[in-house]
Protein backbone atom coordinates (compact mmCIF):
# COMPACT_ATOMS: atom_id res chain seq x y z
CA UNK A 1 0.00 0.00 0.00
CA UNK A 2 0.88 3.38 -0.99
CA UNK A 3 0.66 6.01 1.27
CA UNK A 4 2.54 9.40 -0.04
CA UNK A 5 -0.03 11.64 0.93
CA UNK A 6 -0.91 14.26 3.50
CA UNK A 7 -3.91 13.71 6.42
CA UNK A 8 -4.59 17.58 6.20
CA UNK A 9 -5.90 17.84 2.78
CA UNK A 10 -9.74 18.18 1.53
CA UNK A 11 -11.51 17.75 -1.62
CA UNK A 12 -11.03 21.37 -2.71
CA UNK A 13 -7.95 21.75 -1.76
CA UNK A 14 -7.40 18.66 -4.60
CA UNK A 15 -8.92 20.34 -7.05
CA UNK A 16 -6.97 23.66 -6.15
CA UNK A 17 -3.55 21.64 -6.55
CA UNK A 18 -5.05 20.48 -10.13
CA UNK A 19 -5.59 16.98 -8.70
CA UNK A 20 -7.74 15.61 -11.39
CA UNK A 21 -10.41 13.57 -9.59
CA UNK A 22 -10.80 11.55 -12.75
CA UNK A 23 -7.61 10.10 -13.25
CA UNK A 24 -4.10 9.20 -11.14
CA UNK A 25 -1.18 11.35 -10.04
CA UNK A 26 1.84 10.52 -8.38
CA UNK A 27 1.96 6.89 -10.30
CA UNK A 28 -1.33 6.16 -10.84
CA UNK A 29 -2.05 7.20 -7.07
CA UNK A 30 -5.67 9.04 -7.23
CA UNK A 31 -7.65 11.29 -4.74
CA UNK A 32 -9.77 8.55 -4.21
CA UNK A 33 -7.33 6.13 -2.95
CA UNK A 34 -5.93 8.74 -0.63
CA UNK A 35 -9.62 9.21 0.73
CA UNK A 36 -10.25 5.50 1.15
CA UNK A 37 -6.97 5.01 2.65
CA UNK A 38 -7.84 7.84 5.48
CA UNK A 39 -10.99 6.73 5.57
CA UNK A 40 -12.44 9.83 4.80
CA UNK A 41 -16.58 9.01 3.35
CA UNK A 42 -17.53 12.80 2.60
CA UNK A 43 -14.34 12.86 0.38
CA UNK A 44 -15.04 9.61 -1.33
CA UNK A 45 -18.45 10.65 -2.69
CA UNK A 46 -17.17 14.17 -3.55
CA UNK A 47 -14.53 12.73 -5.59
CA UNK A 48 -17.32 10.44 -7.33
CA UNK A 49 -19.44 13.30 -7.68
CA UNK A 50 -16.61 15.52 -9.42
CA UNK A 51 -15.81 12.53 -11.55
CA UNK A 52 -13.43 10.13 -10.35
CA UNK A 53 -13.33 6.96 -11.51
CA UNK A 54 -14.07 4.29 -8.42
CA UNK A 55 -12.74 1.32 -10.49
CA UNK A 56 -9.43 2.76 -11.96
CA UNK A 57 -6.15 1.32 -10.99
CA UNK A 58 -2.97 2.49 -9.94
CA UNK A 59 0.60 2.09 -12.25
CA UNK A 60 2.03 0.75 -9.72
CA UNK A 61 0.96 -2.57 -7.86
CA UNK A 62 -2.60 -2.39 -9.73
CA UNK A 63 -4.74 -1.47 -6.65
CA UNK A 64 -8.37 0.66 -6.76
CA UNK A 65 -9.37 2.90 -4.21
CA UNK A 66 -11.32 -0.33 -2.92
CA UNK A 67 -7.72 -1.98 -2.33
CA UNK A 68 -6.47 0.97 -0.53
CA UNK A 69 -9.68 1.25 2.11
CA UNK A 70 -9.17 -2.77 2.70
CA UNK A 71 -5.42 -2.33 3.02
CA UNK A 72 -6.16 -0.33 6.01
CA UNK A 73 -9.26 -1.91 7.19
CA UNK A 74 -11.38 0.83 6.58
CA UNK A 75 -14.58 -0.33 6.72
CA UNK A 76 -17.09 3.15 5.93
CA UNK A 77 -14.97 3.57 3.10
CA UNK A 78 -14.94 0.05 1.58
CA UNK A 79 -19.02 0.73 2.30
CA UNK A 80 -18.69 4.10 0.71
CA UNK A 81 -16.74 2.73 -2.34
CA UNK A 82 -19.39 0.00 -2.88
CA UNK A 83 -22.01 2.51 -2.60
CA UNK A 84 -20.27 4.41 -5.52
CA UNK A 85 -19.71 1.49 -7.62
CA UNK A 86 -16.81 -0.47 -6.77
CA UNK A 87 -16.19 -3.78 -8.21
CA UNK A 88 -15.01 -6.30 -5.54
CA UNK A 89 -13.40 -8.54 -8.27
CA UNK A 90 -10.25 -6.48 -9.55
CA UNK A 91 -7.41 -8.20 -8.78
CA UNK A 92 -4.23 -5.96 -8.08
CA UNK A 93 -0.91 -6.99 -9.86
CA UNK A 94 -0.06 -9.58 -7.70
CA UNK A 95 -3.77 -10.95 -8.23
CA UNK A 96 -4.51 -10.01 -4.89
CA UNK A 97 -8.72 -9.07 -4.73
CA UNK A 98 -9.75 -6.56 -2.34
CA UNK A 99 -10.55 -9.57 0.33
CA UNK A 100 -7.55 -11.37 -0.25
CA UNK A 101 -5.28 -7.39 0.80
CA UNK A 102 -7.34 -7.21 3.72
CA UNK A 103 -7.30 -11.24 5.41
CA UNK A 104 -3.44 -10.03 3.93
CA UNK A 105 -2.95 -7.28 6.25
CA UNK A 106 -5.46 -9.05 9.35
CA UNK A 107 -8.06 -6.89 9.02
CA UNK A 108 -10.41 -9.76 9.22
CA UNK A 109 -13.79 -7.44 9.75
CA UNK A 110 -12.83 -5.75 6.13
CA UNK A 111 -12.52 -9.39 4.66
CA UNK A 112 -15.69 -10.32 6.32
CA UNK A 113 -17.47 -7.12 5.42
CA UNK A 114 -16.00 -7.71 1.22
CA UNK A 115 -17.23 -11.13 1.50
CA UNK A 116 -20.65 -10.13 2.87
CA UNK A 117 -20.68 -7.30 0.00
CA UNK A 118 -20.11 -10.00 -2.52
CA UNK A 119 -22.58 -12.78 -1.32
CA UNK A 120 -25.01 -10.09 -1.04
CA UNK A 121 -24.64 -8.58 -4.55
CA UNK A 122 -24.68 -12.36 -6.21
CA UNK A 123 -27.80 -12.95 -4.26
CA UNK A 124 -29.54 -10.06 -5.85
CA UNK A 125 -28.25 -11.09 -9.07
CA UNK A 126 -30.15 -13.92 -9.24
CA UNK A 127 -33.40 -12.87 -8.00
CA UNK A 128 -36.03 -12.48 -10.39
CA UNK A 129 -36.83 -9.05 -10.98
CA UNK A 130 -39.95 -8.90 -9.50
CA UNK A 131 -38.34 -10.34 -6.25
CA UNK A 132 -36.07 -7.21 -6.36
CA UNK A 133 -38.43 -4.52 -5.75
CA UNK A 134 -40.09 -4.63 -2.01
CA UNK A 135 -43.35 -3.26 -1.96
CA UNK A 136 -44.21 -2.10 -5.39
CA UNK A 137 -47.84 -3.05 -6.75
Amino acid sequence: CLSDWSSDVCSSDLIDIDMDARSGGMEGETALMWAAQENDTRMIHELVELGADVNLQDDVEGETALHRAACFGNLDAIIALKECGARLDILDEEGRSPTQVALDRKHFGAAELLIWLRMASTALSVLPPSARVIGDE
